[in-house]
């Protein structure tokens, strides 16, 4: 489940695990299941993300080859008023995205 955070438009998400000497590190590719699911509720909106992992290897969340990142942000729909950097990343994002509710 991603957080509301108050300073920043969007919802956090944190994916990592912990590695053999216990460091948190990025999921790779090889673990990884076919599709992370991330679930949104802010007062009365609610929706889903199913991102497949291919997607997210090749927006580097994932890593292949490279080191993957631990968390990140992502904006449904309903996130106005966003900075270009953000409004791209939704862009991709809400091809994964569904509305639960009906109010947004």
């Amino acid at each position: 489940m991603a957080k509301k955070t108050p300073t920043k438009k969007g919802y956090f998400l944190a994916i990592w695990k912990k590695d053999e000497d216990n460091n948190n590190r990025s999921f790779n590719k090889e673990e990884s299941p076919e599709f992370l699911f991330v679930i949104i509720k802010d007062e009365n909106k609610e929706g889903i993300f199913k991102f497949p992992k291919d997607v997210l290897v090749s927006k580097g969340i994932i890593s292949d080859a490279k080191r993957g990142k631990m968390a990140f942000r992502v904006y449904p729909a309903w996130e106005v008023g966003l900075n270009k950097t953000a409004l791209k990343t939704q862009k991709w994002q809400v091809k994964y995205f569904e509305h639960l509710t009906t109010n947004y």
